[in-house]
């Protein structure tokens, strides 16, 4: 029964499955640096594309808000245009609708 002294234990094997399933790397301290540095680089560089997109959607959004406010801005200015033109038209026919009421009354006076 010397046979157990022969082969070769079983454990190393096992525990290398158990770290695997664990998701454990096995690899050297100066290889885990490196794959920690390059997914470093990584989320730096999609951290960037982030707020580069964020920046420019808030931008995007601003800038149809602004464009919303002045076409706001611009009707109301149209409107308020247009009740000008009509107080600078008023008194002319204010003037006329005077001048044949004092005619008619001339008229009635007559």
């Amino acid at each position: 029964m010397g046979s157990m002294d022969n082969q070769e234990s079983p454990w190393p094997r096992l525990m290398t499955f158990i770290a695997l399933w664990r998701g454990v790397s096995l690899r050297s301290p100066q290889g885990e640096l490196e794959n920690l540095k390059r997914e470093t680089v990584q989320l730096k560089k999609k951290d960037k594309t982030i707020k580069r997109r964020t920046f420019n959607s808030i931008r995007s959004f601003e800038k149809k808000k602004i464009k919303l406010e002045l076409e706001e801005k611009d009707k109301r200015v149209q409107s308020m245009e247009i009740h000008v033109i009509y107080l600078h038209k008023q008194p002319a026919n204010l003037l006329l609708e005077y001048d044949t009421h004092l005619e008619d009354n001339q008229n009635l006076q007559a």
